[in-house]
């Protein structure tokens, strides 16, 4: 097989065609928008009727066209359309030139075409594809289009697999957390009959606070550790992001916690709200954190592992209460009635979920190498394809 070496740019041209968003073609034309594109893979999720998403200037694509996604190039959005739509300026119809267009796509999502273009990429915090590096960027392909599209219909096979093993990889990786909760039920479950306390009045609860950021003495010199809701999210808290100063501790309503107090996240509108950890340090909290001291009635690991159990339950006592926000806060927790079983049945049941947590962890470690593992094939694929 004879192969010649191509600038992108001789192989395919922008094709920006712009489509007015109050004209005639703009109401015929399906919009297309960037989250519409699966990562790496390129496959487009759906095709959107007119809609107010695509209300400002868009560019017209057909079923020769190859679109590349050129906001955050990392991501990988390259799609092949199989009909005509107008997609955002973001996605830049490019028209192949003697060259197989699923070929083109598949060059465009190689490693070495994404780490030149990010490289040269423009804007830090929304990086843009500079199109001249882009087009600049020089390739290996067949000189036959037969052969070309031969490679291409083997790659895109190959995809296919990848995709197929990396879904079961990832299923197997979210059937840990169903097992995680499940396991945790099923050992609580068992303490339906136990007596229960209300934590209030058998343990000493806070929250902390946020000292103003702008009164430097306050976070400087950074002596103690100050926890932070994004913090809280079911593991030990040995170290944390921010520290404030000791003046800080003295002057805005903030108690030093003891190691082994369980920590309790009240606020966040995503999966943060009701998520629990433990402190292995002394530390403080912000508002949204609540806090149970050590006490005499539960072990700070049972405590801590009863409220992971019953994390969604948490999150359903805070969205039942209406109003704009569903948080939590210190009155319902304080309310809450928690299974009090003597000491030495509290310690059996931590040591029965530490072990069937490590046997979980160990799963999902597992499963999370073979996920990595599997993403890295498609780079491997495409640079045994291209670059030997």
């Amino acid at each position: 097989m004879s192969w010649k070496r191509v600038l992108i740019g001789d192989i395919a041209i922008e094709d920006r065609c712009i489509v007015l968003p109050d004209s005639d073609e703009a109401v015929e034309r399906p919009y297309l928008g960037l989250e519409q594109i699966e990562s790496n893979t390129g496959q487009i999720l759906s095709y959107d009727l007119p809609s107010a998403e695509g209300k400002s200037t868009t560019f017209a694509f057909d079923e020769t066209h190859v679109l590349y996604g050129k906001l955050r190039p990392y991501l990988n959005k390259v799609a092949l359309p199989d009909r005509k739509g107008r997609c955002s300026t973001e996605i830049i119809p490019l028209k192949p030139i003697g060259v197989d267009r699923h070929l083109l796509a598949v060059l465009l999502r190689t490693e070495k075409v994404i780490n030149a273009v990010m490289s040269e990429k423009t804007g830090s915090r929304m990086p843009r594809a500079d199109m001249d590096i882009l087009l600049g960027i020089e390739v290996s392909i067949p000189e036959s289009e037969n052969e070309q599209a031969r490679i291409a219909v083997r790659l895109e096979a190959q995809s296919v697999e990848v995709e197929t093993a990396r879904q079961a990889a990832l299923s197997q990786l979210q059937d840990t957390g169903i097992l995680r909760t499940r396991v945790l039920a099923g050992i609580f479950n068992r303490l339906d009959f136990v007596e229960t306390k209300v934590l209030g009045d058998y343990a000493a609860t806070t929250s902390g606070s946020t000292p103003s950021r702008g009164i430097k003495l306050y976070w400087q010199p950074a002596e103690i550790p100050w926890v932070k809701t994004g913090e809280v999210n079911f593991s030990t808290i040995n170290a944390t992001e921010e520290a404030i100063s000791k003046i800080a501790l003295a002057e805005c309503s903030l108690t030093l916690l003891p190691p082994q107090s369980v920590l309790v996240a009240m606020y966040g509108q995503g999966k943060t709200r009701g998520q629990s950890a433990i402190l292995e340090i002394e530390a403080t909290t912000n508002q949204a954190c609540f806090a149970v001291l050590p006490n005499e009635t539960w072990e700070p690991d049972f405590l801590y592992f009863w409220f992971m159990a019953s994390y969604q339950d948490l999150r359903s006592l805070s969205e039942n209460r209406g109003g704009n926000q569903a948080n939590l806060n210190g009155a319902l927790l304080n309310a809450l009635k928690i299974p009090a079983p003597d000491k030495e049945v509290q310690k059996s049941i931590v040591q029965q979920v530490k072990a069937a947590l490590s046997e979980i962890e160990t799963m999902e470690r597992t499963s999370k190498t073979m996920l990595a593992d599997i993403e890295q094939i498609p780079n491997r694929i495409l640079a045994q394809a291209f670059e030997s």
